[in-house]
């Protein structure tokens, strides 16, 4: 017999269910078509007395449910696709199937309500092996936990109803149709003093696995009695000289012993060394009926593959935020190397993304361009009530005189870049997933690269418990302090958490008041741009001479030699503004229309905030904000921009930062444009050292126009145009690269950027 080889460690699970006289067990249902294959898991936990620690119909959180705690499936993947299987709805008694699972489980477990209770599990499957046909599996000892299971098609009469007590598998041909199927049990068995023992999944089925490469599963052994343990005096670990357990670590597999209602896991590693199947058996000599227990391993070595995976399996981001970098590796790659790749990073999670796909680049692996071809487009979905969307970055990687040699790789093949909305909860949870996994050699072979698993998403909301930061966007800036004020004055109440993140004096635990006092420490916060204790806050970032977004308030900042004019148009109602001025130092009081203005110096950054008393806010229009003298110590530079309107909410500016001619520049320059890549605009700044002609205009790669932004006489000084994506007729361009340009007399520069849409 062919074998593999299996590292294994025993870990004591330390899950228990605390009911005394309990129902629990579980049972693996094997869905496979073609090389693809999903195991699910049905049951039952509860004693009928309770919800306390019976699992539900849904999705469990109580932790007290112990091995049986079930959770969503990552979500389905894009069509086409070539297999999925989960259970999609909630199994409810006889044919009843209340709404409430989502996406699906991949383990559904039922509470126990009396020895004559009726389950029906609904499993859906789907894809293009599937449609091929299928094959469903399932233990031989079905009997032993009701009287009667029938696995019949939810609609339609493409198989026959197949008894699962009397048989162990059913064959669905293809082209049949099904994708619904019930399966009907009836009976829940009184619970047992125990000890039992039952081994979960069995099979432990590893599939395909590519040669030298170790990948890992988990078999549960579980005691369901109530009341007597399992004792486990031997386990088969030789099987024929070959070392199948890794005993190095407690409890020592010869022999453990496992609690009622307890449950111990196994870390099962499957490293093949050759093209081959394997299919091994492990031995339990135990005290429940039934001893000795077989384990059936399963396995097959790949020659030829590799797996396209995350570089992090889970990642924890903050709400609120962009510019968060993901990258994708391509692990375990053996045989002939891969020329060319296609694939698909889907953003795709039930029931909201919470996230938004924003940009993708090459990675470091592909980063010589005249090595890969690298060419993408990113699809946004509809915009939903969060504003996020499900988005799919579709990306063809060519090599032209280069492939991705066998072995581990460590750099990145793909980097990818998304934003997260504002989350309602402490927690909350999304995915990245692969879909549509193409490979090929130089031969056109398929090089047979995989999807690796889903990438978890851990979202925190930044608001929850910031001090300071009233309205929880995860910032504390002006639009906190405005806030406050209004509560003061009686024209908003602050309630609960929005109350108790904006009492902060004294510092740090408040007094449940909300007065003057609390008004003065959060504006000093802001200003010195840390906590009491010294911790920094978060800013809201950005500005950087950038438009956030078409249409929105224009904030100039006109610098001449001893000061900065700051001026401001804009459709809303003004009620204040903060921003910092990198590179300069103040000299003196700040001018202002602003009724309340207060500065900060940090070294060389300049901090103002400054607002309004009620019935003085800036109507619409044109308004003088202030003159603030500085002293201009390296480039300047605007960050940290808050417009606040009359609700405390935050207006989106496009900021101008202005020269006059005193500070012109030495030579003609095209800058890099800001930001890029962009979506829905961009800022092309540019430097005239005279009084010149200037040309600035959008090209597409083919070199043909497709916007004039300047053709004017200019004057010294540096300038800064935005280009709003739109062509010269009006009509938006598609997504992908443009190039820009600029000419004054014989001076011609040209440069590149990317519209992602």
């Amino acid at each position: 017999m062919k074998r593999y080889i299996i590292a294994c460690t025993l870990l004591l699970a330390g899950l228990t269910v605390a009911a005394q006289s309990q129902v629990s067990y579980k049972v693996t249902i094997a869905v496979a078509a073609g090389t693809y294959s999903q195991n699910l898991e049905i049951g039952i936990n509860g004693d009928g007395a309770g919800p306390a620690d019976d699992n539900t119909y849904g999705v469990d959180t109580n932790p007290l449910l112990g091995i049986f705690q079930e959770s969503l499936a990552p979500p389905a993947p894009p069509a086409p696709y070539d297999f999925d299987a989960r259970l999609t709805t909630n199994p409810g008694r006889t044919t009843t199937f209340p709404a409430g699972l989502g996406g699906g489980v991949y383990k559904q477990i039922v509470p126990f309500s009396g020895v004559a209770q009726v389950d029906t599990f609904k499993i859906n499957a789907t894809g293009d092996a599937w449609d091929n046909g299928a094959t469903i599996t399932w233990p031989a000892n079905l009997g032993s936990y009701g009287t009667s299971w029938i696995i019949k098609p939810a609609t339609g009469t493409a198989f026959a109803p197949v008894d699962m007590i009397a048989n162990t598998s059913l064959v669905i041909p293809a082209f049949a149709g099904v994708n619904n199927i019930y399966i009907i049990k009836v009976g829940g068995f009184a619970p047992s003093p125990g000890p039992t023992f039952m081994g979960s999944p069995n099979p432990v089925a590893f599939g395909s696995r590519n040669v030298n490469s170790s990948t890992d599963l988990v078999l549960t052994v579980s005691n369901t009695g109530t009341v007597n343990p399992l004792v486990v005096s031997a386990v088969d670990t030789t099987l024929g000289g070959q070392a199948f357990f890794w005993v190095g670590t407690a409890p020592n597999p010869a022999g453990f012993t496992v609690a009622a209602n307890s449950a111990v896991n196994y870390t099962i590693r499957f490293t093949p060394t050759a093209g081959a199947g394997y299919n091994e058996q492990i031995e339990f000599a135990h005290n429940a009926s039934g001893s000795p227990t077989a384990i059936t391993i399963t396995g097959t070595g790949q020659s030829q593959g590799g797996d396209l995976v995350f570089a992090s399996s889970t990642v924890t981001r903050n709400d609120l935020t962009t510019g968060y970098v993901d990258s994708l590796l391509l692990a375990s790659h053996v045989g002939t190397a891969t020329k060319s790749l296609q694939l698909r990073i889907i953003n795709s999670h039930s029931p909201s993304s919470l996230t938004r796909l924003t940009g993708v680049s090459r990675g470091a692996r592909l980063a010589d361009p005249s090595k890969w071809i690298f060419q993408y487009e990113i699809g946004h979905g509809p915009i939903a009530s969060d504003l996020s969307s499900i988005d799919t970055i579709r990306l063809v990687i060519l090599g032209t005189n280069d492939s991705l040699t066998a072995g581990s790789a460590t750099q990145s093949l793909v980097k990818f870049t998304y934003s997260v909305v504002d989350v309602s909860t402490d927690t909350a949870y999304s995915s990245m997933t692969l879909a549509n996994v193409v490979s090929s050699t130089w031969k056109g072979e398929s090089s047979q690269i995989v999807a690796g698993p889903a990438q978890t998403v851990v979202i925190l909301d930044r608001g929850v418990g910031l001090n300071g930061d009233t309205n929880g966007d995860g910032f504390v800036d002006l639009l906190d302090l405005l806030q406050v004020i209004d509560h003061i004055l009686g024209r908003i109440t602050l309630q609960s958490r929005e109350f108790a993140r904006s009492d902060v004096a004294p510092w740090p635990t408040g007094d449940n008041v909300l007065d003057a006092r609390d008004v003065a420490l959060i504006q000093q916060i802001i200003l010195s741009g840390e906590y009491p204790d010294g911790a920094p806050i978060p800013f809201t970032g950005g500005g950087r001479r950038t438009m956030s977004k078409t249409g929105a308030a224009r904030l100039v900042f006109d610098v001449s030699k001893e000061s900065v004019a700051v001026s401001i148009e804009s459709n809303e109602i003004v009620k204040g503004l903060q921003f910092d001025i990198a590179g300069a130092v103040s000299t003196g009081g700040a001018i202002s229309e602003m009724s309340n203005v207060f500065g900060s110096q940090n070294g060389a950054s300049f901090r103002s905030v400054m607002y309004q008393n009620s019935g003085d806010e800036f109507a619409v229009g044109a308004h003088a904000v202030a003159t603030l003298p500085i002293r201009q110590v390296s480039e300047l530079d605007v960050r940290n921009v808050v417009v606040a309107n009359a609700r405390n909410q935050k207006i989106n500016v496009n900021i101008v930062l202005r020269k006059s001619g005193v500070d012109a520049p030495e030579a003609f320059a095209l800058l890099a444009n800001y930001p890029n890549p962009f979506n829905p605009g961009t800022t092309i700044s540019f430097a005239v050292p005279t009084a010149s002609d200037i040309r600035v205009t959008v090209l597409d790669m083919l070199g043909r126009e497709v916007r004039s932004l300047v053709s004017a006489s200019m004057n010294a000084g540096t300038h800064s145009v935005a280009w709003d994506g739109l062509d010269n007729n009006g009509a938006a361009v598609s997504s992908g690269m443009y190039m820009y340009r600029m000419q004054a007399g014989d001076f011609t520069a040209t440069r590149t950027m990317t519209l992602n849409k």
